[in-house]
């Protein structure tokens, strides 16, 4: 076998290995704290920063938007105003109602599918726990660490 044949199957063995190493460690948890937010930024808790190409995020760590439908009545405890027809000046009016007597408690049913935002950003500070992907390449940002 010349140097060079066993130079390649050298290689080939550690890389087998190398190999072998990571399957036996699928994932390893990591901690770090948000450096930067744009550009995302994650120092780990060995003090390597990570940018976002590295990072895998969940919704637990962003911003998203979900549907959601209610059948909710107002409670009869919240002083409220109202926009009204004043018929003494012919024009819309406001004013408050209160709570001075039982003739003013009512209540305000309201239904349907709504859209809310979810405002779970990362901010500058936050600690956080992420999974390490296989081979140690990129890293899941699970949640914030409170």
């Amino acid at each position: 076998m010349s140097d060079n044949s066993f130079s390649r199957l050298h290689d080939s063995i550690k890389t087998i290995a190398a190999a072998t190493m990571d399957a036996s460690k699928p994932m390893g948890i990591y901690y770090g704290t948000v450096t930067s937010v744009s550009p995302l930024e994650i120092l780990l808790e060995q003090k390597i920063p990570l940018s976002a190409e590295f990072l895998i995020l969940t919704s637990s760590v962003q911003d998203y938007e979900v549907s959601m439908t209610i059948e909710h009545q107002t409670d009869a405890e919240n002083d409220h105003t109202h926009q009204y027809f004043d018929s003494d000046t012919g024009m819309a009016a406001s004013g408050s109602m209160t709570r001075t007597s039982e003739a003013t408690t009512h209540f305000h049913t309201y239904s349907g599918t709504k859209t809310f935002k979810i405002h779970n950003a990362l901010k500058t500070g936050d600690k956080v726990v992420m999974l390490r992907v296989q081979g140690g390449q990129q890293f899941l940002v699970l949640d914030k660490v409170r």
